[in-house]
């Protein structure tokens, strides 16, 4: 009854959607952050579309939306050793040896929820092709609020944004990235936008950041590693951070310093599918009608913790409080009082979706 990783994203991803999840190359120990070369076929389908974009003398940068979206890895993990082999613990992956030797009532606090990264270009005017791909994952926990999530995207975040040559070069040494619109010597006054003198002799006519390579670029064009007067400098800067509204990705969200670049704005946004599945949730799962009785399942959460005594124990008895906080309806109870109650389930959803219409 194991499921391997890809077997179990194939089952447990959303429905209606491409598979994405799992990359058919993801090895046992799988790499949290960017995947360096599903961003070199990004560059390489940019240039064939009509993206918008800012082109400078010796750069071009493609303004794109950066969504996240996360999918739960807990029944993987409780049913998959593979998985658990792949994604592992907070500390890392664990290899089938050392889930062998763990003893029976071990503690290992597990990721168990996997985000992925997707970069989706902006049009450039009607008839321009559009596209988004996965480009990135990060397996983490459930816990943790702000810090966590920032820490996740400054990690990731710039590596995602670096240009080709820097990735290129990455891919090949195994270095870190190391990818910023910057003056390599320090001398350029990015304050008042009056561009150094070593910075002119290579081509470079801006301060500001969009319209500028990269600090490594323009070392490699003062060194003859790449040609002088054309365009060598190709990355990515998105405008838009779209994520679900979880406290703490809308903390994240918030936050004004989202791009890692002084001089580049991107905005965080919620993102609509994500809105209007909240408010589905909020219609149908929390709300349950139960042989022609409207039942608030939050309501009966309070109940359970009721004082009286005899109402706390027959609340107990009856139902278990990890039923009322999931609204998955696969969840046996639930499936089971949604079975009876099919006819009302469904009268209960036309309503709510004619709701969601007009809203």
């Amino acid at each position: 009854n194991f499921l391997s990783p890809e077997q179990f994203f194939q089952r447990f991803n959303i429905y209606g959607r491409r598979k994405q999840a799992l990359r058919a190359d993801v090895k046992p120990n799988l790499g949290q952050g960017a995947v360096l070369h599903d961003l070199l076929r990004c560059d390489a389908v940019l240039e064939g579309i009509d993206a918008l974009a800012v082109k400078g003398p010796l750069s071009r940068v493609t303004l794109l939306s950066l969504a996240t979206d996360a999918m739960s890895l807990a029944p993987a993990l409780l049913n998959s050793v593979a998985t658990l082999q792949s994604v592992g613990g907070k500390d890392g992956p664990l290899t089938l040896q050392q889930l062998n030797a763990l003893p029976p009532d071990a503690s290992i606090e597990l990721n168990t929820s996997m985000m992925e990264f997707h970069l989706g270009s902006l049009s450039n005017g009607q008839g321009s092709r559009q596209f988004d791909m996965p480009v990135g994952q990060w397996a983490c926990s459930s816990g943790g609020g702000l810090a966590v999530a920032k820490a996740r995207h400054e990690t990731v975040y710039p590596d995602l944004m670096a240009c080709t040559e820097c990735i290129k070069r990455a891919a090949a040494t195994g270095a870190k990235i190391v990818c910023q619109p910057t003056c390599p010597w320090d001398t350029c006054n990015f304050a008042s936008g009056v561009v150094c003198d070593k910075c002119k002799a290579v081509g470079v006519t801006s301060t500001k950041p969009l319209a500028r390579p990269c600090s490594s670029c323009v070392r490699l064009i003062e060194r003859g590693g790449l040609p002088k007067n054309c365009r060598v400098c190709f990355r990515r800067c998105a405008v838009f951070l779209a994520s679900d509204c979880e406290s703490r990705e809308l903390a994240l969200m918030q936050q004004r310093d989202l791009a890692c670049c002084p001089g580049v704005l991107t905005r965080g946004v919620p993102d609509i599918v994500h809105l209007l599945k909240s408010i589905r949730s909020a219609m149908y799962w929390w709300w349950l009608c139960f042989q022609g009785h409207l039942v608030c399942l939050r309501l009966l959460m309070v109940l359970r913790a009721s004082s009286d005594a005899a109402l706390h124990s027959a609340l107990m008895a009856a139902v278990h409080a990890a039923t009322l906080r999931n609204k998955d309806p696969d969840v046996a109870e639930i499936a089971q009082i949604s079975s009876r109650s099919r006819r009302d389930v469904a009268e209960i959803s036309s309503r709510s979706s004619r709701d969601l219409a007009e809203i």
